[in-house]
């Protein structure tokens, strides 16, 4: 559910309500098998999926709403910590491997 639409912004009663269960116990049980929080097992998936599309990307703005992301500059924070680069870092360094 959380990847087949990795820019909609779910909440946790959402999630929950689709999977039929309580929030608490989503979280409880997503942590265990998991082994992450649900909202960073979200925050991945859409990290994944900005790798996947910015190689095409030349509005990081618009992608970065598109996922989800609340602004360029949190896209580009989340991507940081993430990957350990921004995103236009990411985009120079695939360009140069040309």
């Amino acid at each position: 559910m959380l990847a087949a639409d990795p820019g909609r912004r779910w909440t946790l009663g959402e999630i929950a309500a689709e999977v039929g269960v309580s929030p608490v116990y989503l979280t409880q049980v997503f942590a265990q098998c998991e082994g992450v929080p649900l909202y960073r097992y979200q925050l991945r998936l859409r990290l994944a999926r900005a790798l996947d599309l910015l190689d095409g990307c030349d509005d990081l703005t618009g992608l970065a709403l598109d996922l989800g992301f609340s602004s360029h500059s949190h896209f580009t924070a989340a991507f940081r910590q993430h990957y350990g680069r921004s995103p236009a870092a990411f985009q120079r360094a695939a360009l140069l491997r040309r």
